[in-house]
């Protein structure tokens, strides 16, 4: 997953850089904010020549998969700053600029503990028209069923093995060819890139796509996708016919078949068996040396159109709140049942996931390659495309905004919900409350706790309210009172100090006056209460602080007096107790024999003092 979520923020990147003047339904988020800042320069060719006027973005990924995006430009010496941003090691930061109408991505950006300032540099190739050391290591397709036919997802591998940035301007384009020619099926429909953003430097004319960069020094992929129509209807299901044309200058040519999609008929193409394909299995088909031309065709078993098949196992929704908004991140969780796969399709979805009428910036998406999402006709996010027997992460995240009073998050779900958890991340700022849902256990992260809330079996379209109350600010203490404060602290210390140097009998009293910690203890009450009196005097300690703190010293005091009134009745001499309480205390000696160096009791047979070992006299008995 978190392979994943990289390549995807190199995605979102490199699509923020590609149409930066692209109309948008909704501002992108800011980047988290911080103390910290992150700067750099951008720099051109091996002579690392300074660039400027040069757009950089700057992009972050929260851990909760919460994107932000910020602009700036660069000087004149090619330098460029973004101030406060966060400095957590938990957000990651991409950079990236764009020169001469090429987007040019950037590094990762990292914050070390206790950093306050982080650089990256933006270096930027020089750029070169010649497509002769661009390599297409590999073209993978990837077949998944859909309920109206099937959707293939091309990937190419290619490496531009020179220094330089290959691209060919559009001027240039009549008479230089592109880095990549690529044929799709006559019956594809539906052409589309991911996130939908179209690169400038690729040029379609029906069926034939071609490429003319960037291509980027190293490793990269190209991927897009499109539909061909409902197969042929068979005994045990669909049959699809796949007339299928290699890139002319791809080294190897591979097929990818999900597990439960069906079986394909691959003449010219090895099986290699079932493989990993992140995180779902796949039956690879490939070829070393591809041919110009396959004929293949995938046998797919019967589908059900059953949204009965899917249920909601569990709905965790992660709350984090500033002072303008809230962003809520949701992972809904689908147990699909029965035995092969489940088609949603815009009639009958797989699911209907409802959204705030008041939610902004909303995204979504899963794990699940076959999974598709669009706008449900009532309202919210419907899940199309195909399922696969088992549970099913979705992730859907928005923002919803704050007022004066707080925050009100009232959510619903298109089907029964067993378990509702929700964790709002505490900042001391917010007090959760829901009529529905009741309080557990918190959780502790590394970087905050989160109050956590939940409820049981929720039923369709049942309205859970969570309400965010907004707490009253704390009021900083005046210097005043942090003395006062301290004073009590200094008081707790004495006493600590001075009390076993009692119980050891005032060994480290002077000699004309005995240790007494109680006395201590009055007089540094007594003089913290003329300082707090003084402090409130010249304005330095508000009226409250000042009578909280002076009734909690005058109490103090006060238990400290009476304390002292009634020890004096038990110190007076009484015969041979000289210490007035030797009988009171069963776990002390009962006879009235006393130290004469150290005034320690001690047994009749004892000739030793067991406290400071001075020779003992003759018993009084």
């Amino acid at each position: 997953m978190k392979l994943r979520r990289a390549l995807l923020a190199s995605l979102v990147l490199a699509c923020a850089l590609e149409a930066p003047a692209r109309a948008q339904q909704q501002t992108p988020p800011d980047v988290p904010a911080g103390e910290a800042r992150i700067v750099g320069r951008v720099l051109q060719g091996d002579a690392n020549r300074p660039v400027p006027g040069v757009e950089v973005v700057l992009y972050s990924l929260a851990p909760d998969g919460t994107p932000g995006v910020r602009r700036t430009e660069s000087g004149a010496r090619g330098e460029f700053a973004f101030e406060r941003v966060s400095a957590t090691a938990k957000v990651a930061y991409l950079v990236g600029a764009r020169h001469q109408g090429i987007p040019v991505p950037g590094g990762r950006v990292v914050f070390e503990p206790g950093q306050a300032t982080a650089s990256a540099d933006i270096r930027i190739a020089d750029l070169s028209s010649d497509m002769s050391s661009v390599r297409i290591r590999e073209q993978t397709l990837r077949l998944y069923r859909e309920a109206d036919g099937l959707r293939i997802e091309e990937t190419f591998a290619i490496e531009q093995a020179g220094a330089a940035i290959a691209y060919v301007p559009t001027a240039e384009r009549g008479r230089k060819a592109p880095g990549l020619r690529a044929q799709l099926p006559a019956a594809a429909r539906d052409f589309r890139m991911p996130l939908g953003v179209v690169p400038e430097g690729l040029a379609r004319d029906g069926s034939a796509v071609r490429y003319y960069g960037p291509f980027y020094p190293g490793m990269q992929d190209l991927v897009w996708a499109y539909r061909l129509p409902a197969g042929e209807a068979t005994a045990t299901g669909v049959r699809f016919a796949l007339e299928l044309a290699p890139a002319p200058r791809a080294e190897s040519f591979a097929v990818l078949v999900p597990d439960g999609a069906g079986t394909l008929e691959a003449p010219g193409l090895t099986a290699q068996g079932t493989v990993d394909d992140a995180g779902r299995k796949v039956t690879r088909y490939a070829a070393a040396k591809p041919a110009a031309h396959y004929a293949l065709a995938l046998n797919a078993p019967a589908a059900r159109i059953d949204p009965s098949a899917v249920a909601l196992h569990e709905v965790q929704i992660v709350v984090q709140a500033d002072d303008a908004a809230i962003d809520v991140n949701e992972t809904h969780v689908l147990a699909v049942s029965g035995d092969g796969l489940v088609l949603g399709t815009p009639q009958s979805p797989l699911l209907r996931v409802p959204i705030p009428a008041d939610a902004s910036d909303v995204r979504f998406g899963s794990e699940a390659p076959g999974l598709e999402f669009s706008e449900h006709p009532q309202g919210g996010v419907a899940v199309l495309g195909s399922a696969s027997p088992g549970e099913i992460p979705l992730q859907i995240a928005y923002r919803v905004p704050v007022d004066a009073s707080g925050a009100r998050l009232i959510r619903s779900f298109g089907a029964k919900v067993p378990l509702l958890r929700v964790f709002l991340a505490d900042t001391g700022r917010l007090a959760p409350s829901s009529p529905r849902m009741h309080r557990s256990r918190p959780v502790r992260t590394e970087d905050l706790n989160y109050l956590a809330l939940e409820a049981f079996d929720v039923a369709p379209a049942e309205e859970v309210a969570l309400a965010l109350e907004a707490l009253p600010p704390r009021r900083a203490a005046s210097a005043g009172a942090l003395r006062a404060i301290a004073a009590l602290a200094a008081i707790g210390v004495v006493a600590w100090l001075f009390a076993p140097v009692a119980l050891r009998g005032g060994a480290a009293a002077s000699a004309d006056e005995p240790a007494d910690p109680e006395r201590d203890e009055r007089a540094a009450l007594y003089q913290a209460i003329r300082d707090l009196d003084h402090d409130f005097e010249t304005a330095k300690v508000s009226a409250d602080d000042h009578a909280r703190l002076g009734a909690e010293l005058r109490a103090r005091a006060a238990a400290l007096l009476r304390a002292d009134e009634s020890g004096a009745a038990r110190r007076e001499p009484t015969g041979s107790d000289p210490i007035g309480h030797l009988g009171s205390d069963p776990n002390w000696p009962t006879a009235a024999r006393i130290c004469a160096s150290c005034g320690a009791p001690a047994a009749d047979e004892h000739r030793f003092c067991a406290s400071c070992g001075a020779p003992l006299g003759a018993s009084a008995a």
